[in-house]
């Protein structure tokens, strides 16, 4: 299926799909990226309803603002920041 054409070429658009799997009990985990940081990114949690969150972080080269949307595209307001931790 063609998804672009690029001049005389058509392309294909990849998906990436990297599946984890985390320990909802660790304290939190960074996610790391080799080369740039994508500039849409997709996470999903399954579990069980009532399961405690846990912190990802993702140290990005460059300064930015950033911000993050539910499944439904409505953004989610930022917490009050946690000065204790």
């Amino acid at each position: 299926m063609d998804h672009c054409w690029d001049g005389f070429y058509t392309c294909q658009k990849r998906e990436q799909r990297f599946p984890s799997l985390v320990d909802q009990r660790a304290a939190g985990y960074t996610i790391e990226y080799t080369g740039t940081p994508p500039v849409e990114q997709e996470f999903r949690l399954y579990g069980k309803t009532g399961s405690p969150g846990f912190l990802v972080s993702i140290p990005y080269p460059n300064a930015g603002a950033y911000s993050i949307y539910d499944q439904n595209k409505n953004l989610i307001e930022p917490t009050a920041w946690d000065h204790s931790t």
